[in-house]
């Protein structure tokens, strides 16, 4: 009696435990094929491909049902299988976060009546903001047109913008976009997203528009560097005067930010070299060496070329052993005056002043001495290695301007010495060489 009595206390907890079981995945079940219903309904919305849906949707709830059968006999196809739905579902989310607008109201067509710096009909979702510091019109215009649009313009001078509040995911890439017209704007017109975190201050820029120009559309991958969560979008106005119109605001997700490393550049033997009278060119390969054929059209130091005459020869190139390995052909033609070619000569004119650059004067040859001790300081501590993201260690922050700027400058001092005749050492060379590559 008392094992029979046992066996149906047995028997009777496994019939409990099996209720428990089937209940539970029927009611796993039945929330899963709730999810994926209500996926289906938003890809509908967003895509209209109403065959794909259906076909991801029966998909779901069959292996739903597999899942069911298999959950105590076969684990590890339960676990692909809900790896699987999890994944599908995951992608249905990624597609849909990179295409969610972020920009509130980029269109401007909700509307709220004038309060704070607009003067007259305001845009919702977005802030007008005037520098009075900055700003000598004491009523400068800022509104909602009745073309949907905002506006900025003013014929005394003043600097605002029109901004509004981002959330953005900082590991991500955006594509900013929007249209703008201006008419006799003085000054700069155009979008800045401005980051901040703790004491830091990052401003991203777009393409600027001044003067007048009719509308176009701009667009830019703005790619976050702050570790922050919400930033500022702003249609800004430059002081200045004029008008600039902004609509159509936009910033949608692009997939992961690129990377701010360096990428590496593969280079490859010339098969021929053309170049002008007046522009050096800077052979690919800095370990081969170069000799010309016919030296009286130029000189190669340091593989680079300096032509001093016009016409064809060939350019001999050997290993370090000295073997040559390849013979390609050189043409040199008359010097070029385009656009860069002016500005460059201007900045050699300001900046350095070779043409007159005088070997006797001893003024100049304490100061080009002064620059040989400073640039010999400099190329010491420079970093050349392929995955640098700075040059010099105690100017290791880019984003902080005067790093930037003391960077600047003694780049500034090597491109003096080495476009200055006396001097055009072979450490300077070697380390342009490395800058380009």
């Amino acid at each position: 009696m008392e094992i029979k009595k046992k066996h149906r206390i047995m028997l009777y907890s496994a019939l409990i435990l099996g209720t428990i079981l089937v209940n539970n995945s029927y009611q796993a079940k039945a929330e899963e094929l709730t999810k994926t219903t209500s996926t289906s309904q938003i890809r509908d919305t967003q895509t209209n491909n109403i065959e794909v849906l259906q076909t991801e949707s029966t998909t779901v709830k069959e292996t739903s049902t597999t899942t069911t059968q298999q959950d105590l006999s076969n684990p590890t196809a339960s676990t692909a299988t809900a790896t699987a739905t999890h994944s599908t579902m995951k992608q249905v989310v990624d597609n849909q976060t990179q295409n969610k607008e972020l920009v509130k109201n980029g269109d401007f067509n909700q509307t709220n009546p004038v309060s704070g710096s607009w003067s007259h009909t305001s845009a919702r979702e977005w802030s007008a903001w005037i520098d009075k510091e900055n700003t000598a019109d004491k009523s400068p215009i800022i509104q909602r047109t009745e073309q949907g649009q905002v506006s900025l313009s003013s014929d005394k001078g003043f600097r605002g913008a029109v901004t509004q509040k981002v959330n953005i995911d900082p590991t991500k890439k955006y594509e900013v976009k929007f249209d703008i017209e201006t008419s006799n704007k003085a000054g700069q017109a155009f979008l800045r997203i401005m980051e901040k975190k703790d004491n830091n201050t990052r401003l991203w820029l777009s393409e600027m528009t001044s003067g007048t120009t009719n509308k176009h559309t701009l667009t830019k991958i703005y790619n976050p560097k702050l570790n922050v969560s919400e930033v500022t979008l702003e249609l800004y106005y430059e002081k200045g005067t004029g008008s600039a119109t902004f609509d159509n605001i936009s910033m949608k997700a692009k997939g992961p930010k690129d990377s701010e490393h360096p990428q590496p550049v593969t280079t490859q033997i010339e098969e021929s070299v053309n170049t002008a009278l007046n522009k050096n060119y800077v052979f690919n390969k800095a370990d081969y060496q170069y000799t010309l054929t016919n030296p009286s059209l130029g000189k190669i130091v340091g593989g680079i070329l300096y032509p001093n005459a016009t016409g064809s020869t060939t350019v001999k190139i050997s290993d370090k052993s000295g073997k040559i390995i390849k013979e390609v052909p050189l043409s040199v033609t008359a010097s070029t005056e385009d656009k860069f070619t002016k500005l460059l000569d201007k900045w050699n004119d300001v900046t350095i002043g070779n043409h007159v650059y005088d070997t006797n004067d001893s003024n100049m040859q304490k100061i080009n001495q002064k620059l040989d001790e400073t640039n010999a300081k400099n190329i010491k501590t420079i970093k050349l290695d392929s995955n640098r993201t700075f040059l010099w260690k105690d100017s290791d922050n880019l984003n902080n301007s005067a790093q930037l700027t003391a960077t600047y400058r003694r780049l500034e001092d090597l491109a003096k010495q080495i476009t200055n005749p006396p001097r055009q050492t072979h450490e300077e060379t070697f380390v342009f060489r490395k800058l380009d590559s």
